[in-house]
């Protein structure tokens, strides 16, 4: 489990009762288990994020508009309060924009009788979490590239160590 924000401990000290703090408590944690984008930041979804003041987000929204590509938020570390920064972390995930990025390579491979094979693959990727590809391999008088097909695609979790692929 993730340490609660400085702030957000603070907050759930001060309440009166046990049953309040753990309503409270149950809040905070849905923040961290379902946080927000940092692409995706805006004042209505920063205005939902707990004890945010008004101050804090108009810095906040100042930081997204004159750093759109943030690495980490050690990189936004001097340009926001260190309690902010806590919040950040806990209630939102930062990841680098979804591009497409991808190849195509081609390799012929030919034997000591002059048979060769041809392979092409073909990759595709989309942020750091998902990839795919295709690869095609055809030997000597197969009428088609396709006649032997194998591909798959792979998610990786950013907020787990975790992998799937198919």
């Amino acid at each position: 489990m993730t340490l609660l924000p400085t702030r957000y401990q603070e907050y759930l000290d001060d309440l009166s009762t046990e049953s309040e703090a753990e309503v409270q408590l149950e809040e905070f944690q849905y923040w961290n288990e379902h946080p927000l984008s940092y692409n995706d930041l805006d004042k209505a979804s920063l205005d939902r994020i707990p004890l945010l003041s008004e101050a804090e987000i108009r810095q906040i929204l100042q930081v997204i508009s004159q750093h759109p590509e943030l690495s980490s938020w050690n990189s936004a570390a001097d340009l926001l309060d260190e309690e902010v920064m806590e919040i950040l972390e806990y209630c939102t995930t930062l990841e680098p924009r979804d591009s497409f990025t991808g190849n195509v390579r081609w390799r012929m491979v030919t034997d000591e009788h002059g048979d060769y094979q041809w392979y092409t693959r073909f990759r595709l990727q989309t942020g750091s979490h998902i990839s795919g590809s295709v690869l095609l391999e055809r030997d000597q008088g197969e009428l088609s590239l396709t006649d032997h097909v194998a591909g798959g695609i792979t998610w990786r979790s950013t907020r787990e160590n975790l992998s799937i692929l198919i």
